[in-house]
């Protein structure tokens, strides 16, 4: 079942460099929505175009519930039918008047002196035009009464040539004519705009009428100079374009797995990136602010409320129940020759899709796994952060309490302690707390198939070429593994905590060497 619906309420967001902040959110409407081995596919329209491109379901969301985080107002009282047909959302984006116009493309000059104009140098010609219209509900009657103040416009500039010419005078007839059905149609659609089954009829007698006023722009452009034959062009890509979107249903556009296939980068990061999506992974870019700042990393243990918990479900009382602990203390045993070879204990992160496809990697227990999931390149600082006074010392004394309590050397040292221990322990915390939010995850079993899982490490890998990454990401139709929705609040958060200015995050006295700074 889609999860939109067509004529649905949407923003989607641009991601592009030319944009201040890297993006933009775009007020649209679903204008398609494709069904079966395509369901999660969508196309979309804006107050002044329409985009040719295929929209994926990550990178939409509903309106109604993020509205409020973009300052934008709900006044998209228009029919699904625009003119304007551009190819992709920052073309889309660039019409809006909302869009940052002294980062827009340059687009709009290219082409310039050459036979054949784009539909985005179209578009943009209507944009003033557009913009003096927004008052009005319906979107479609401004575009009509456009073209027919384009076609006076045309007759204006022809008078000096055609000025006692009898067959001029009956095509401005004709426009005063057309200027009162116009208006008279404007007023039925006005009325009939609060209902959906009269909505579709009314595209339907739209797209007659645009055919129709199509058929007299070429009468009167009939000169067979060179601006009247590229209008004419112009008019017959627009009939094609619609024969070709109503024929599109039947036709499957290009998945993202086929456009990641074509790269040579991702090509190979495939069953990771399966593995986020499936799984509800957070984004990259949540990710990397865990990698280059001790400081959110010191926050985020300091807000993990099992972590120093004495109870029966803290850290310290649960840790002796986890496969991290049982190969820590048998490697220790091996060593004292007082067992046999270690055998690490291996948790096997194959799941049904894994084996129904035979793509399940088979154990080795010669090899002892890092369970650190997505978390793997922190997974350094959060070591510093338990084990090493001169970064916390509220944390390294507490765990070292547990170690000496529990009589630990017996097994190794308390850095290999906190390293093989307590370090997949957090993670294994943190990594339930991200996936419970997006419900694929119930146990802490299912978050030990994900830490030990090579697939969540291959996602995390991409990291080490964020940048690139990034914008192979977003053009196969991933931005939402770049950045999600819930990252813009996240990220005002985090740069509060870096800059000491949230007031209940205050190192208690232990921390006087928190953070890296050197001991006193």
């Amino acid at each position: 079942m889609p999860k939109f619906k067509r004529k649905q309420l949407v923003i989607v967001t641009v991601y592009d460099e030319s944009i201040p902040g890297g993006e933009f959110p775009l007020l649209s409407r679903i204008r398609e929505v494709y069904l079966g081995n395509n369901e999660g596919r969508y196309h979309v329209c804006t107050k002044y175009a329409k985009v040719k491109d295929v929209i994926f379901e990550c990178e939409i969301v509903d309106a109604d519930e993020c509205i409020h985080e973009y300052d934008l107002e709900d006044d998209f009282n228009f029919h699904i039918n625009g003119r304007a047909r551009v190819q992709s959302l920052l073309e889309a984006a660039q019409l809006d008047p909302k869009f940052p116009q002294g980062e827009s493309s340059s687009d709009e000059s290219i082409g310039e002196g050459e036979g054949e104009a784009s539909d985005v140098e179209e578009a943009g010609g209507q944009e003033d035009r557009v913009s003096n219209a927004d008052a009005e509900a319906n979107g479609d009657a401004d575009d009509e009464a456009d073209e027919s103040d384009e076609a006076n416009v045309e007759d204006i500039g022809q008078e000096g040539s055609q000025s006692d010419n009898e067959p001029s005078s009956d095509v401005n007839e004709e426009d005063d004519e057309e200027d009162e059905h116009h208006e008279e149609d404007d007023d039925g659609e006005e009325e009939d705009h609060q209902e959906d089954d009269d909505e579709d009829e009314d595209d339907e007698d739209e797209k007659e009428e645009e055919r129709e006023d199509t058929e007299m722009h070429d009468l009167r452009s009939k000169n067979n100079t060179d601006e009247g034959l590229r209008d004419r062009d112009r008019d017959a890509e627009d009939r094609h374009a619609e024969n070709q979107e109503e024929v599109r249903e039947g036709q499957s556009p290009a998945t993202w797995i086929q456009m990641a296939q074509a790269d040579p980068v991702l090509q190979k990061c495939i069953p990771g990136l399966e593995y986020a999506i499936k799984f509800g992974f957070p984004s990259l870019q949540r990710l990397d602010r865990y990698r280059d700042s001790v400081s959110i990393v010191f926050w985020r243990l300091k807000t993990t409320p099992l972590l120093m918990d004495k109870g029966e479900m803290g850290l310290a009382k649960t840790y002796r129940r986890t496969p991290y602990y049982s190969n820590f203390r048998s490697l220790g045993l091996s060593k004292c020759n007082k067992t046999g070879p270690h055998i690490p204990i291996i948790v096997s992160s194959a799941d049904e899709d894994e084996k129904r496809t035979g793509r399940a990697v088979p154990l080795d227990r010669r090899v002892h796994p890092f369970p650190h999931g997505y978390y793997g390149l922190c997974s350094d600082i959060i070591h510093k952060c338990v084990s090493d006074p001169f970064c916390s010392q509220t944390f390294s004394r507490y765990f070292r309490s547990v170690f000496e309590k529990r009589n630990e050397e017996r097994f190794g040292s308390f850095v290999a302690f906190c390293e093989e221990v307590i370090v997949p322990c957090i993670i294994r915390i943190w990594t339930f707390e991200d996936l419970r939010r997006y419900g694929s995850v119930m146990t802490y079993m299912d978050v030990d198939k994900i830490i030990c899982s090579c697939r969540a490490q291959m996602f995390t890998g991409l990291l080490r070429d964020m940048p690139n990454n990034s914008a192979r990401l977003k053009k196969c139709g991933l931005a939402r593994l770049v950045r999600d929705v819930s990252d813009i609040e996240w990220m005002k958060t985090m740069r509060e905590v870096e800059d000491g200015l949230i007031s209940c995050f205050v190192p208690d006295p232990l921390e006087v060497n928190a953070l890296g700074s050197s001991a006193v």
